[in-house]
């Protein structure tokens, strides 16, 4: 079975780079109906783009961005350089609700629940907080503290109140927890550094991306903890994963300068069952 994924050099893109320091980017993510997209860079500013035909929309200019997370599709959270966060009206560019202090560092992670009311986020003191927050402004929080900055957060989108994270390289762990019993459900000693976490479409497995050590993509069974598969091809550290709207397709991206398609949770019509499907291809070959 080939697990190489689709490549795509992503040193070529439809997005004008009309200035040099905007080329590192910090972050990207979907919006929920897939219409539009918010990619962060390197010197604070966030372009919100139409996916359909490629084209600007608007731009926020802040602290650096670090992460980001769509509360509904109107709304967006940004994760940023200075320790805060600050939410985003899409529908009008202007409106930015008053940033709130969560940590005195950098905001690694941020995912909101699929209700919209608790947001999770990571953050390089080794710290995950909960902010229960309705009103968009700080407000009640719970803290769980690691041995390592935690970048990796993900929302069962299945079952509320339960939150898988993943930690840096001192710690190594992927803990779920139910933070309505107060209890964790699993943790995973994945014996590297975890950059990203996505559950599976019938949240019984969760995929993890890893750092410098072990580049690879890796499937776990929550019932038993165990790794079922190595999805392997990056040669450099895993800088983020995300999957697609219709949750079929994981894409990963890089230190190695490339992003992979990942074909995991296809459908096998005679069993019926998820199975793991990919393929290479040169970008220049799709252009």
């Amino acid at each position: 079975m080939s697990t190489t994924g689709m490549l795509l050099n992503h040193k070529r893109t439809c997005y004008p780079r009309r200035r040099k320091r905007w080329r590192y980017v910090t972050c990207v993510r979907w919006k929920p109906d897939a219409t539009k997209h918010i990619v962060s860079g390197r010197y604070g500013t966030t372009k919100l783009w139409d996916s359909t035909v490629c084209k600007l929309v608007s731009s926020h200019v802040s602290p650096t961005v670090y992460s980001c997370c769509w509360r509904d599709n109107n709304l967006v959270s940004l994760g940023r350089g200075d320790g805060t966060v600050l939410h985003w009206d899409v529908r009008t560019p202007e409106t930015l609700h008053r940033p709130f202090s969560a940590t005195s560092g950098i905001i690694c992670g941020l995912d909101w629940d699929r209700d919209g009311e608790s947001l999770a986020v990571g953050c390089n003191d080794n710290k995950v907080q909960i902010f229960r927050n309705t009103s968009l402004r700080d407000s009640e929080t719970l803290t769980m503290v690691y041995q390592s900055a935690v970048k990796a957060i993900a929302w069962n989108p299945l079952q509320r109140g339960v939150l898988a994270t993943g930690s840096g390289q001192n710690d190594q762990r992927v803990v779920v927890w139910d933070l309505i019993s107060g209890n964790y459900k699993n943790c995973i000693d994945t014996k590297s550094q975890v950059t990203g976490l996505i559950w599976s479409p019938s949240c019984n497995q969760l995929i993890t991306s890893h750092g410098h050590f072990d580049p690879n993509l890796r499937l776990w069974e929550l019932k038993n903890n165990a790794n079922t598969c190595k999805l392997a091809g990056h040669t450099n550290m895993i800088v983020s994963i995300a999957k697609s709207p219709i949750n079929d397709h994981i894409i990963s991206l890089s230190a190695d300068e490339s992003l992979r398609v990942w074909n995991i949770f296809a459908k096998n019509n005679a069993s019926n069952k998820s199975k793991l499907s990919s393929s290479v291809l040169s970008l220049d070959k799709i252009r």
